[in-house]
């Protein structure tokens, strides 16, 4: 939440992909998974998406940050 709204924009999530090392996967693989992961469709995030993304890119990085 780069701007501090409470929410996590399409933007924001390719931004955490890429800094928990999912780089590699590409902007739209990266894309494709927000927007399945937005249920409610409207182009943003919220808590419980969110919650839902953390556990999404965690299992794909293999559970490793990389700040």
């Amino acid at each position: 939440d780069r701007d501090g709204d409470g929410n996590i924009t399409e933007n924001d999530f390719i931004i955490a992909a890429r800094q928990i090392g999912l780089g590699f996967l590409g902007e739209s693989v990266a894309r494709s998974t927000f927007r399945k992961l937005d249920k409610n469709r409207n182009g943003r995030l919220d808590f419980n998406e969110a919650l839902n993304a953390i556990g999404i890119l965690k299992g794909m990085s293999g559970g490793k940050h990389h700040y």
